[in-house]
């Protein structure tokens, strides 16, 4: 008889185990298919019901600035206004060459005279 308890009570504490093990392996499953439903749909919580979708310039209004506050500025604002300072700096200088090179005439050319002219450049 001893043996036969024995049997029976390690049957019960492997039963145990087993439908613990289930329990929680069913509910790290549930866990993880809310935290992608999250991911996907935040604020979705499938008991409250029906998920409707809200515009979003009327939930999100940007805060009011102040008259004097400025945004940040980003590290590619910066970088997009030297591009565009460059830019403007080689075209204007350009036109310049190219205008100067038109309207000198070929006769009265002296190199010094230009040569003084756009040292500083």
């Amino acid at each position: 008889m001893t043996l036969e308890s024995s049997r029976q009570s390690t049957l019960a504490a492997h039963t145990s185990r087993r439908d613990a093990f289930l329990r929680a392996r069913e509910e790290e499953k549930e866990r993880r298919k809310r935290e992608a439903l999250r991911r996907v749909a935040p604020g979705f919580e499938p008991s409250k019901g029906v998920l409707t979708p809200t515009s979003l310039r009327k939930s999100i209004s940007p805060p009011p600035l102040a008259p004097n506050a400025t945004l940040p500025r980003s590290i590619m604002d910066d970088l997009v206004d030297q591009l565009e300072a460059m830019d403007t700096a080689a075209t204007t200088r350009r036109s310049m060459d190219s205008t100067s090179a038109r309207h000198t005439p070929s006769s009265s050319f002296s190199g010094s005279h230009d040569q003084q002219h756009f040292s500083g450049l």
